[in-house]
């Protein structure tokens, strides 16, 4: 029996909203697997931007972020809301304009840097103006020169963040999609 398409992108995106919903109460859970799970979660996201779409992708993204509000709560789902869940929208749609220009791995990266270190110190500054106490982030702007690698740091993050997130991707696409698509085909 063959499904058709919207049924098959409703149902994967149900799942991969159940996946993410237990990722969020695991992270409550485990504290210390954090940085992690919100990668997972990360992962998640960008592959169901590319199998339903930007437009239902963005739904899934939108039920979560509010469901994740009720519990665990806004200090565990924040990293998720603000760069795990919006970060690989940036990437992909970035990467999926730039491609065949010939400029556009560059201008790819430079975009995707950009917009990721904009995200990483909106994160920061909600976590420490909100959830954290102020003396502990005075007390990071007062070593010595902080200021100054602060925003490199969160470059280094953010390189770092989308290389392992485009080698998850091509994980997925090259080992997993295909055993999902054959058992799908078979049933």
């Amino acid at each position: 029996m063959k499904l058709n398409k919207n049924t098959y992108q409703l149902t994967y995106s149900g799942i991969v909203g159940a996946i993410l919903i237990l990722m969020m109460i695991t992270i409550r859970l485990l504290p210390t697997a954090d940085l992690f799970i919100n990668f997972l979660m990360s992962l998640c996201i960008s592959v169901a931007l590319i199998e339903v779409g930007k437009r239902k992708s963005f739904l899934l993204y939108i039920a979560v972020s509010m469901l994740s509000f009720l519990w665990p709560g806004p200090p565990f789902n924040l990293g998720f809301i603000i760069v795990g869940g919006l970060y690989p929208y940036f990437k992909i749609i970035t990467e999926q304009e730039s491609m065949g220009r010939r400029y556009g791995r560059t201008a790819s990266l430079i975009i995707k840097l950009s917009i990721g270190v904009l995200l990483v110190v909106l994160y920061g500054l909600v976590i420490s103006r909100v959830f954290l106490p102020l003396p502990i982030w005075d007390r990071v702007m007062a070593l010595p020169l902080a200021k100054l690698w602060i925003l490199p740091l969160a470059f280094l993050i953010i390189l770092i963040y989308d290389f392992l997130l485009s080698q998850g991707i091509d994980f997925y696409f090259q080992r997993l999609a295909p055993l999902i698509k054959k058992r799908h085909l078979r049933s």
